[in-house]
Formats: C-alpha cells, sequence, structure tokens
C-alpha cells in the first residue's frame, strides 16, 4: 500500500468522537491500516498549510515522548519514548506500532542509518548509546556504546560515522564512531552541548551550547569557531538548509527561530513561533519550518527567501507534544503526543503538509 491510498483511505470520514481537540473516528476494524480517521476542525479552523490525517496510539504511562527518526526506506518511524523507556518502531504504512525495545532508561536522542540499516538511540540515565539493525521484520540489537551523559547522537553518511555528545571527566565532549561502531577520537567542546545537526555536503556539524552555535570541522575533528547569538536565548533544536547555507536555530527566550548564514557564521533574522519550543523539522520542498512546541502548536515557518522568514500559521495541537519529525521521503509530519488523563494510549499525530 502506498502512502497515497493511506492518505485516500483515512480520508473518509464517519460520526465517532473522542475527547482530542479535533474530533476523530476509528477505521472500520476490517481494514488493515489501523489508523484512525479525521473528522474536519470546527468551521473557522481549517488549517491552512497542515492537516491531520491519522492517530496512531502507542503503548505507555503518562509523561513525556521524546525525539524522533525516520526511515523513509521502510517507512518507519523511530520515538523515544522516555516515559516508557522503550524505543518504538512503528509501520506508518499499516499505521501501527511494530515494536518497542526495552532497556533504553532516559531515552533522548534518535537517528537511523539508511546506508547500514541502523538505528541508534542515546540514554541519558542509562549511560549509552544502543544501536539495532533491522532484519526484514523486527529490529535486532548490535551494540552498546558506553558513554557518560549521552543524550544526542547523529549519523554521517557521506563518511560513515556516529557522532554521540556526552561527557568524559567532566569535559563535554563529541565522541566519533566507524561504521562498526568502534571509537575514532573525541572532539573537545566549548562547553555545555544541546541538539546538533550534521551537514552531509560539507565537513561541517552545528552544535547548540549556552548561547552560542559550536561549528564543527568533521575532516580535522575539531571546533572551528563558536558563533554568539544575539536575536534570542536558550537556544534547543537546530536544523541546517544546506542548500541556501542557512541554519535554522530553535529558541525559547523569547520564542523564535533564528537563521544564521552557514558561510558567513552572522545572523541574519528571525521568525516569531509558539512557547515551549523542542524539536523542529525543515521541510525542502516547500521552504517551511515545522517547530513542535509544548504550548499546544506546530509554528509553521515559511521561508520567503534565504534572507526573509515568516509564521504563517500556529496549528493547534496538545500542551506538552513539543517533540516531531518531518519525512521528507514519506511527506508527512509526525507529532508526538504524551497520554494525558483524557487518553487511553500516547499518541502520535500524522500531518500531511497542504
Amino acid at each position: 500500500m502506498c502512502i497515497v491510498a493511506l492518505i485516500m483511505i483515512i480520508g473518509c470520514r464517519n460520526n465517532q468522537k473522542s475527547k482530542n481537540p479535533e474530533n476523530k473516528s476509528t477505521l472500520n476494524e476490517t481494514q488493515k491500516t489501523g489508523l484512525k480517521n479525521q473528522e474536519e476542525p470546527p468551521s473557522g479552523e481549517i488549517h491552512k498549510y497542515m492537516k491531520r490525517i491519522a492517530v496512531i496510539p502507542l503503548k505507555g504511562p503518562t509523561g513525556q515522548l521524546n525525539h524522533m527518526a525516520v526511515s523513509d526506506k521502510h517507512k518507519h518511524l523511530f520515538v523515544a519514548n522516555k516515559i516508557n523507556a522503550t524505543l518504538d518502531v512503528i509501520d506508518v504504512e499499516e499505521g501501527k506500532l511494530l515494536q518497542q525495545i526495552p532497556g533504553q532508561n532516559g531515552c533522548s536522542g534518535i537517528d537511523y542509518a539508511p546506508d547500514l540499516d541502523y538505528v541508534m538511540i542515546a540514554n541519558h540515565a542509562a549511560k549509552n548509546c544502543n544501536i539495532y539493525k533491522y532484519n526484514g521484520k523486527t529490529y535486532e540489537f548490535v551494540k552498546t556504546i558506553e558513554v557518560e551523559g549521552g543524550n544526542k547522537v547523529r549519523y554521517k553518511k557521506s563518511n560513515q560515522q556516529l557522532y554521540l555528545a556526552n561527557k568524559a571527566d567532566g569535559k563535554n565532549i563529541l565522541s566519533v564512531y566507524d561504521k562498526d561502531f568502534n571509537h575514532v577520537t573525541d572532539i573537545n567542546l566549548p562547553g555545555g552541548h544541546s541538539s546538533y545537526e550534521i551537514a552531509q555536503k560539507s565537513p561541517r556539524i552545528f552544535m547548540n551550547g549556552p548561547g552560542v552555535i559550536y561549528v564543527v570541522d568533521t575532516d580535522n575533528n575539531k571546533v572551528l569557531e563558536t558563533l554568539p547569538l544575539t536575536l534570542s536565548t536558550v537556544n534547543k533544536p537546530i536544523v541546517i538548509d544546506e542548500q541556501a547555507n542557512r541554519v535554522f536555530v530553535g529558541c525559547r527566550k523569547p520564542p523564535k527561530v533564528v537563521v544564521f548564514d552557514s558561510k558567513t557564521g552572522k545572523e541574519i533574522s528571525s521568525a516569531d513561533i509558539a512557547n515551549d519550543l523542542d524539536d523542529f523539522s525543515f521541510d525542502i520542498k516547500r521552504k517551511r519550518i515545522y517547530a513542535a512546541c509544548g504550548e499546544g502548536f506546530i509554528s509553521v515557518v515559511q521561508q520567503i527567501d534565504p534572507d526573509n522568514y515568516k509564521l504563517i500559521e500556529n496549528v493547534p495541537t496538545r500542551k506538552r507534544a513539543r517533540t516531531g519529525v518531518f519525512s521528507q521521503g514519506m511527506d508527512l509530519y509526525f507529532l508526538g503526543v504524551q497520554k494525558t488523563d483524557d487518553m487511553e494510549n500516547p499518541e502520535i499525530w500524522v500531518y500531511k503538509p497542504l
């Protein structure tokens, strides 16, 4: 079943309702998708730029869902289900939870290596990073990397290396591993670190530090420079537009997306977003940023041109739903919605950009 067919199926409505802010109903049990169909929002609340097309139930108690990654090849979504201490694997075409892998205590960062078919999850509380490989049906354990304070992991396909932010002897470092997960070297960082993004077409990593951006050279494994952040503070997520040489930094105080020129290292502009940002993605085709904000919105920011950006919509979601990921290959956005008292399960809300 292809994604187009999936969307056509879940476009059929019924009248069953739920406690979620947008009404939704369940598909006939004989249908194989397992997805929940969506009613249109009330008049006056029709979203212009994103439409919620499905809800996929997970398993777990009330609490935080952390970051996500996707496999466009297998049409799988990976979720760091922190409160449940599991790596959740979702079959997007079937619209169901495929596998929950336990033992991910304090899971946070997650990434997928498409050429190696590995999924990697960093577990801050467990002080490790676990690696799993797809065998055609499920994901099997491969290796554990022991680290102190590891909470973010990224894979660079062009050099087949894994980058794991952590601590050693009280120092902040970025550890580098080869494709067999053997330790290569450690890159010393000037200070604390948050999220980071790897450029695939150039030897660069852009990493959030406290009020700054570290620029890392992946050819020589060293920090090249530290860029000051002046248009906002409390910088959390970061993404890259390699085509336009732009770096987008998500900040909380005040809530903004701050735009850097990756060539000059200069701040160019910013755009307002909703409060309590924790994750965002860049839609290459539509030149949009999707910011998952815990205030209860997905803020959609449009790139007018490489130097100008505008908030074009705040799509209502739920409080504390602040992690999400956009799949370029599936052309879908996935939002993690943690379980609350009026919900049976934590959920993944699936959106189609318009």
